[in-house]
């Protein structure tokens, strides 16, 4: 195993850039880049209240 540094320079990338794709893997367990599901429902939230007025959903 190399350090974050001898990774930079063998890749030619920035250290910042290894420490975040490190960290990115440790806390999600993937490097691909993940889906904005979060953002989707809050707008599709928003657009069911504007529509109808009388909707009231359900906030745990």
């Amino acid at each position: 195993m190399c350090s974050g540094t001898q990774m930079s320079a063998a890749l030619k990338v920035p250290k910042s850039t290894v420490a975040s794709i490190i960290l990115k893997l440790k806390k999600f367990g993937t490097t691909r880049t993940l889906t904005g599901r979060r953002r989707r429902r809050r707008r599709a939230l928003v657009r069911e209240v504007t529509k109808n007025l009388m909707f009231t959903p359900a906030v745990c």
